[in-house]
C-alpha cells in the first residue's frame, strides 16, 4: 500500500487476471491494474477473526480491447 496503517483509509496500486463470463457468451481472461482507495476497519477488538476493507478501485482493464474500469467491493482480511 502506498499510504496505509492498521486502520482507516488506504491507498494503493493493484493488479489482477480474472476469467470473465458475459451471460450467454464465451468467457475470455481480462487483466486489470490501477489504484485502490478505501477504508480498513479493524474488527479484532471486537474478538472477531479478520478486518473489513470497502474499497473503490479506478484503473484500466485489458481484454479484447483497453477501457476504464471502477471496482467497488469489500474484502475480509483474515490473519
Amino acid at each position: 500500500y502506498i499510504l496505509s496503517n492498521r486502520e482507516k483509509l488506504f491507498l494503493g496500486a493493484y493488479g489482477r487476471y480474472g476469467i470473465i463470463w458475459p451471460e450467454g457468451e464465451n468467457h475470455f481472461g481480462a487483466l486489470s491494474f490501477g489504484f485502490k482507495l478505501g477504508w480498513r476497519e479493524n474488527l479484532h477488538q471486537y474478538s472477531l477473526p479478520f478486518d473489513l476493507e470497502p474499497y473503490i478501485c479506478l484503473g484500466y482493464v485489458f481484454d479484447e480491447g483497453f477501457a476504464p474500469v471502477v471496482y467497488l467491493g469489500t474484502k475480509l482480511d483474515f490473519f
